[in-house]
């Protein structure tokens, strides 16, 4: 919104002031409909002759049948309790964070049913929040959840429905929309961010197990479309310790210092040799938790690897500010969402300020915030 107020400020053009005006009208109150309306209206008002005005685009002219439709009740089905409480209470919060920033406002909120996911089959949960009357359902988050609600509903939802978390399939019911932090989606997009720099041979790092394998290969495939190519791919177990083993074997370290071997077998001598990796890689993509982009980092360079670059999924940042831990990962680039580096953010600053141990669930609090704003 402050870029699009310069350029207010300094375009010369006036249909095209018109145009900034209406994008940050879009921009702004996203979370309050009736404000939107009435800045809406005004630069109706305004700009009669703008060619934007009998076709406005952007959803602004749905704007007054959203006010009529919206739900007045709405259902949301978290895990409060069990082993993922932690990150429900999480998206909860930042949730009603972003319903008392809109009443505090002005703004008109439905009323909020909270239902606990972990309490009951979710099937006969679901029954229940329609029996309640709620119009709109927020929530499952657990993806074995929302794969069971999806075999219940093969053709559509009985009220709109926004779940948290992503499935994978090709065909879902009507009325239902998947929305989440999906580590599928990062690597797609590290893929389209490391073909616009140029690269061409990708080196696959990632964690044992099937989530490692899943991201793997989402990266994978978007790079290949690109006609990317891999050159290598290994995984590391954490639990193992056995990163250095790993990068020394799949930047092939060994291999020259077999070399180094046969060569003193030879000559009956040690030669003054240094091992050197392999030289076909542009880049490595990298899946890594915190303790372990900061194991991996400084064994790339290490291994003589410390100056190929290293672009990682948002899992290698805790998601708050520490130097001291993090300077061993200095030097890779990562994606996240704007609200990790939003510092100007007041309903971030509110909840930060407002719960002591939220630094470790950043990410959990921006999708309740959205989620509601989504609603």
């Amino acid at each position: 919104t402050d870029m699009l107020v310069k350029h207010i400020n300094s375009a010369s053009n006036k249909d095209y002031i018109g145009w900034l005006e209406l994008a940050s009208i879009a921009k702004d109150n996203q979370n309050n409909i009736e404000a939107q309306v009435q800045q809406r209206d005004a630069w109706l008002r305004n700009w009669p002759r703008h060619p934007a005005h009998d076709s406005l685009p952007g959803g602004l002219d749905k704007l007054n049948d959203l006010i009529v439709e919206r739900a007045d009740q709405v259902a949301l089905i978290l895990p409060v309790t069990g082993r993922l409480a932690a990150y429900g209470k999480a998206i909860r919060d930042g949730f009603f964070a972003a319903y008392y920033e809109t009443l505090n406002q002005g703004g008109s909120v439905p009323q909020i049913n909270q239902y606990d996911s972990n309490a009951t089959d979710i099937n006969t949960l679901y029954q229940k929040v329609l029996n309640s009357g709620n119009k709109l359902v927020i929530g499952p988050l657990q993806k074995e959840n929302l794969s069971a609600l999806v075999a219940s509903h093969p053709s559509a939802m009985n009220v709109p429905t926004l779940a948290l978390n992503r499935i994978d399939g090709n065909k879902f019911p009507n009325g239902l929309y998947q929305f989440g932090l999906n580590p599928e989606d990062e690597a797609e997009q590290i893929a389209e961010i490391a073909m616009s720099k140029g690269y061409t041979r990708a080196l696959i790092l990632t964690p044992e197990g099937s989530w490692g394998q899943k991201v793997a290969a989402a990266f994978a495939q978007r790079w290949q479309t690109l006609n990317g190519k891999i050159v290598a791919s290994q995984t590391f177990d954490a639990s193992k310790n056995n990163y250095s083993e790993k990068i020394k074997s799949i930047l092939q370290i060994d291999k020259s210092q077999q070399r180094l071997q046969r060569l003193q077998q030879i000559i009956g001598l040690r030669p003054n040799y240094e091992p050197y990796r392999r030289s076909d890689i542009d880049f490595i993509f990298l899946l890594a938790r915190p303790n372990e982009g900061r194991a991996i980092k400084p064994l790339l360079a290490y291994h003589y690897a410390g100056d190929i670059p290293v672009y990682a999924t948002s899992h290698i940042y805790r998601g708050s500010n520490s130097p001291s831990k993090d300077q061993d990962i200095n030097g890779i680039r990562f994606i996240d969402i704007p609200w990790i580096f939003d510092d100007k953010s007041q309903i971030r600053k509110d909840i930060n300020a407002g719960i002591p141990s939220s630094a470790a669930y950043q990410r959990m609090y921006a999708l309740g915030v959205d989620s509601f704003r989504l609603h």
